[in-house]
Protein backbone atom coordinates (compact mmCIF):
# COMPACT_ATOMS: atom_id res chain seq x y z
CA UNK A 1 0.00 0.00 0.00
CA UNK A 2 1.32 3.42 -0.86
CA UNK A 3 0.45 6.13 1.64
CA UNK A 4 0.73 9.16 -0.56
CA UNK A 5 -0.17 12.57 0.80
CA UNK A 6 -2.83 14.60 -0.88
CA UNK A 7 -5.69 14.11 -3.23
CA UNK A 8 -4.96 10.54 -4.35
CA UNK A 9 -6.16 9.15 -1.04
CA UNK A 10 -9.23 11.40 -1.09
CA UNK A 11 -10.04 10.40 -4.67
CA UNK A 12 -9.74 6.70 -3.80
CA UNK A 13 -12.08 7.23 -0.84
CA UNK A 14 -14.57 9.02 -3.13
CA UNK A 15 -14.46 6.10 -5.61
CA UNK A 16 -14.92 3.47 -2.89
CA UNK A 17 -17.88 5.34 -1.38
CA UNK A 18 -19.53 5.65 -4.81
CA UNK A 19 -19.09 1.94 -5.54
CA UNK A 20 -19.90 0.63 -2.05
CA UNK A 21 -23.65 0.24 -2.50
CA UNK A 22 -23.61 -0.96 -6.11
CA UNK A 23 -25.26 -4.38 -6.13
CA UNK A 24 -25.27 -5.41 -9.77
CA UNK A 25 -24.04 -8.43 -11.72
CA UNK A 26 -20.24 -8.62 -12.00
CA UNK A 27 -20.03 -7.52 -15.63
CA UNK A 28 -22.28 -4.50 -15.08
CA UNK A 29 -20.46 -3.61 -11.85
CA UNK A 30 -17.14 -3.75 -13.73
CA UNK A 31 -18.41 -1.37 -16.41
CA UNK A 32 -19.91 0.94 -13.80
CA UNK A 33 -16.57 0.89 -11.96
CA UNK A 34 -14.85 2.08 -15.14
CA UNK A 35 -17.38 4.89 -15.56
CA UNK A 36 -17.07 5.97 -11.91
CA UNK A 37 -13.26 5.83 -12.17
CA UNK A 38 -13.26 8.03 -15.26
CA UNK A 39 -15.72 10.43 -13.61
CA UNK A 40 -13.48 10.61 -10.55
CA UNK A 41 -10.48 11.48 -12.73
CA UNK A 42 -12.43 14.12 -14.66
CA UNK A 43 -13.84 15.65 -11.46
CA UNK A 44 -10.30 16.00 -10.09
CA UNK A 45 -9.64 18.49 -12.92
CA UNK A 46 -13.06 20.10 -13.35
CA UNK A 47 -14.17 20.25 -9.70
CA UNK A 48 -11.04 20.14 -7.53
CA UNK A 49 -13.01 21.52 -4.57
CA UNK A 50 -14.77 18.12 -4.41
CA UNK A 51 -11.41 16.67 -3.38
CA UNK A 52 -10.20 19.56 -1.24
CA UNK A 53 -9.76 17.75 2.10
CA UNK A 54 -6.29 16.23 2.26
CA UNK A 55 -5.17 13.20 4.22
CA UNK A 56 -1.52 13.01 5.11
CA UNK A 57 0.36 9.73 5.02
CA UNK A 58 1.33 10.21 8.67
CA UNK A 59 -2.29 10.55 9.80
CA UNK A 60 -3.35 7.58 7.69
CA UNK A 61 -0.46 5.47 9.03
CA UNK A 62 -1.42 6.29 12.61
CA UNK A 63 -4.99 5.20 11.93
CA UNK A 64 -3.84 1.95 10.32
CA UNK A 65 -1.52 1.19 13.26
CA UNK A 66 -4.23 2.01 15.81
CA UNK A 67 -6.79 -0.20 14.07
CA UNK A 68 -4.37 -3.10 13.58
CA UNK A 69 -3.34 -2.95 17.26
CA UNK A 70 -7.01 -2.98 18.26
CA UNK A 71 -7.60 -6.07 16.10
CA UNK A 72 -4.36 -7.74 17.22
CA UNK A 73 -2.86 -7.72 13.73
CA UNK A 74 0.81 -7.34 12.82
CA UNK A 75 2.02 -4.57 10.57
CA UNK A 76 5.30 -4.06 8.76
CA UNK A 77 6.41 -0.62 7.63
CA UNK A 78 8.94 0.11 4.92
CA UNK A 79 10.16 3.61 4.22
CA UNK A 80 12.43 5.38 1.84
CA UNK A 81 13.38 8.64 0.27
CA UNK A 82 12.16 9.79 -3.09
Amino acid sequence: MSLADGSGVVMADYYIKRMKDVLLPKAVRFLMGLVVGIQTAIYSFLAPSKFSPKVTGVKLSEEIFRLSAKKGLQRISFGGNA
